[in-house]
C-alpha cells in the first residue's frame, strides 16, 4: 500500500500546480505495478518488511542517526543514517535520509 499511498498523496496536493497530471499518474501506476510484481516494497518505520536477501526474516531498525562507526563508515558532515538488519539472516540495509528526496518516508 505504501506505493499507492505515495501516488495518492501526489494526486491530492492542495496546490493544483503540484498535482500529478494524467500522464504522470499512468506512468506512476505502471511503475507501481512493476514494483509490486517484482516484490519491491518501500522500507518504512510504519510496517516491517521482508528481507530482500533471504525472504524469511523482517528488517528491524538497529541503529539510527550519526553513530555508524561500528559499520566501518566514516560520516562526513551531519548525515542522518538508518541501519536495518534482518532478524533471520543478518542482511544489512543502510539509508542516508539526508540524501533522500522526501524526509517523510520514516517515522522519526
Amino acid at each position: 500500500m505504501e506505493h499507492i499511498n505515495r501516488l495518492l498523496d501526489h494526486m491530492i496536493e492542495h496546490e493544483p500546480a503540484r498535482r500529478a497530471n494524467l500522464s504522470d499518474v499512468i506512468h506512476s501506476a505502471n511503475r507501481i505495478q512493476r514494483l509490486i510484481l517484482r516484490g519491491i516494497n518501500p522500507v518504512t518505520g510504519k510496517s516491517p518488511m521482508n528481507c530482500t536477501f533471504c525472504g524469511w526474516g523482517k528488517y528491524q531498525l538497529i541503529h539510527s542517526k550519526t553513530e555508524v562507526f561500528n559499520f566501518g563508515l566514516q560520516p562526513v558532515g551531519n548525515p542522518d543514517w538508518r541501519v536495518l538488519a534482518c532478524n533471520e539472516c543478518g542482511h544489512i540495509q543502510l539509508f542516508r535520509l539526508d540524501h533522500a528526496r522526501k524526509d517523510n518516508w520514516w517515522v522519526r
